[in-house]
């Protein structure tokens, strides 16, 4: 369970990721910090079930979020990206 210090960095680096794009939205930052929070369950139950292979879903999500994107929605066979 990530506890407060992680949340707050990851809510930190989700407002700086929405003030570099210039969005107002104080509303999108809290949404990619939810969505980097799940990232991060799912990443952690991986490991928990000794199945953390790279090529994985929940491993993929995790490493797009740790190379600052957000993956927004996927769409047919198309994942959109913030």
């Amino acid at each position: 369970m990530l506890d407060l210090h992680e949340l707050l960095i990851i809510d930190g680096e989700a407002a700086r990721g929405r003030a570099r794009r210039g969005l107002p939205a104080r509303y999108s930052s809290y949404a990619a910090a939810g969505a980097g929070v799940q990232a991060c369950h799912n990443a952690a139950l991986l490991l928990l079930a000794g199945r953390a292979e790279d090529d994985h879903p929940f491993a993929l999500k995790y490493r797009l979020f740790e190379r600052g994107r957000w993956p927004v929605a996927l769409i047919g066979s198309s994942l959109h990206l913030f």
